[in-house]
């Protein structure tokens, strides 16, 4: 068996196997981003008229910020909004809409012309309240890449770990969690060849 469960969800469901303390330690406690994106529409790209990417990183309202719309054709456009810590947890906060009205005004400072060519179009992914994660990526808190790190992946008998929060050098990225999927599986075809030698 793989078990590719997120441990912030497999720490609520009730497993008929034992673990020992150090896995269900990293299953119990293993941290998770906060991150939330706000996804904003614009009926043109403003930013572009600067001759700017519309990458952004700021000490303002906005910690992080992409065109979302790059190398498409067509003059409309998207912005995205990543927040982290507090402030993606308060991107939870009322709605969508209510939300982009303080970052729209700082694109408009940064970009005039972005408050009007804003189309109201808002979606909002707010990872720490979506049920089938409870966050947005492992990633260790203090003190833990030296007392969980390595623990994730490891196998218990034949229950064997994968995903992005079981990858040493991946952790939080989609490669990582192909990278842990493929060595559970070489793991458990290690494991059938020696019993069939």
């Amino acid at each position: 068996v793989i078990c590719t469960i997120p441990f912030s969800i497999l720490r609520d469901v009730e497993l008929q196997v034992a673990l020992p303390k150090w896995k269900t330690n990293a299953i119990e406690k293993l941290g998770y981003g906060t991150n939330s994106k706000l996804l904003l529409g614009f009926d043109s790209r403003v930013w572009r008229q600067y001759q700017n990417s519309g990458y952004v990183f700021t000490n303002q309202n906005i910690q992080n910020g992409w065109d979302n719309s790059w190398a498409q054709p067509g003059k409309n456009g998207g912005f995205t909004i990543y927040q982290g810590g507090t402030e993606g947890l308060q991107l939870g906060n009322g709605t969508p809409e209510s939300q982009s009205i303080p970052f729209i005004d700082q694109l408009n400072k940064m970009w005039p012309g972005c408050k009007a060519a804003f189309n109201g179009r808002v979606k909002r992914m707010h990872w720490p309240a979506y049920p089938f994660t409870k966050g947005s990526y492992a990633c260790y808190k203090v003190g833990q890449y030296t007392s969980i790190r390595g623990a994730e992946q490891k196998a218990i008998g034949n229950l064997h770990f994968a995903g992005e929060h079981c990858s040493l050098d991946f952790q939080g990225f989609m490669n990582g969690a192909a990278e842990t999927g493929r060595l559970a599986a070489e793991e458990i075809l290690e494991k059938i060849n020696r019993e069939q030698v």
